[in-house]
């Protein structure tokens, strides 16, 4: 047990013993109960394990992805499964979709995104030239929409694409606030919000959805350590400067962890500043063996119209004789 330096932290191993009655015989598979000194010794094995003999004991970092021994998050390129994405897209009920927000997309061993004949793929419109800089939000249009109905506006970061398809990185729980990406994608949101939105008297109407990766009481819909909540606060501050509100229920659950069954979270969101255009917002039906569950909207986006138009005045085919005259015999 020395090679796990204990005694250099201060902590003491006051107890093993494996975990059974003690008239039963130990079987092929057992639990073993350690007892430590403080509390913070047992946080410090739990986060980084222990070392008995040539055994690692402890909870191992393993891809959702890929199974490999690293973070789904940092995923290298070409390896990850593209499966789940090419049954999303090739899905005849998914085809009839109008749109596809996708983060963190597969790419193929070419370092290529999926196509498919029936979708128009756009990738964010910033220079990429860092080859290891990998595009984490994509968007999929239909090809029956015409391209003429619609058109893909500069925005001036990788994470992003007035629909916004959104990702931002997340965070581990000990890292400083000061150190998130999430204040400088928001800034590029807001520019271009603010640059395609310069008309006064026209109405803009905003639609973010994407993987925030941030933990907050007021989409969770429970308690959340305040670590995690300080880390959501500049998106929560971004929502009410723009007046966004969630789509899906408070508390609807868009991720389960691959390594902690039954654990679930709300990392995913779609939002709006006019929920009265929105028809529909609920799980899509399939997750296609991601440990994401799409979400499915659907949107009432038809130009609002005067239903009462005053009638236009035809002044260049009137008779102005006759309006002369009529004139003439009221004023007497």
């Amino acid at each position: 047990m020395e090679e796990n330096d204990l005694a250099e932290k201060g902590f003491e191993i006051e107890d093993i013993a494996w975990l059974k009655k003690k008239d039963r015989p130990l079987g092929k598979a057992a639990s073993m109960g350690i007892w430590l000194n403080t509390p913070e010794a047992a946080e410090s094995i739990i986060n980084n394990g222990l070392l008995v003999g040539q055994r690692y004991i402890g909870k191992q970092v393993k891809c959702g992805h890929c199974s490999g021994q690293h973070d789904q998050h940092n995923c290298p390129l070409g390896i990850r499964p593209r499966a789940g994405m090419e049954a999303l897209i090739n899905d005849h009920q998914s085809q009839n979709l109008n749109l596809l927000l996708i983060q963190e997309p597969s790419v193929t061993t070419y370092r290529t995104h999926v196509n498919h004949s029936a979708w128009r793929l756009y990738q964010p419109t910033y220079l990429n030239t860092n080859e290891s800089t990998r595009y984490r939000s994509l968007i999929y249009v239909n090809k029956r929409i015409l391209t003429s109905s619609y058109r893909q506006i500069q925005c001036n970061h990788p994470d992003l694409f007035l629909i916004f398809s959104v990702y931002i990185p997340p965070l581990d729980a000990h890292q400083a606030t000061s150190t998130t990406a999430a204040e400088l994608i928001l800034a590029e949101i807001k520019n271009t919000i603010e640059e395609y939105t310069k008309e006064p008297n026209k109405t803009t109407r905003l639609i973010l959805a994407g993987d925030f990766n941030r933990h907050h009481p007021a989409w969770s819909h429970r308690l959340v350590s305040h670590v995690f909540t300080s880390q959501a606060e500049e998106l929560i501050n971004f929502f009410q400067t723009y007046k966004l509100q969630w789509c899906l229920p408070p508390g609807t659950p868009t991720y389960w962890s691959p390594s902690l069954p039954g654990k679930a979270s709300v990392l995913d969101l779609t939002l709006t500043n006019d929920p009265a255009k929105l028809m529909k917002c609920q799980l899509y039906r399939d997750n296609y063996g991601s440990d994401y569950h799409g979400t499915y909207s659907e949107w009432d986006l038809r130009p609002e119209c005067n239903k009462n138009p005053k009638p236009k005045r035809a002044y260049d085919r009137a008779d102005w004789d006759k309006i002369g005259s009529a004139l003439l015999e009221l004023l007497g």
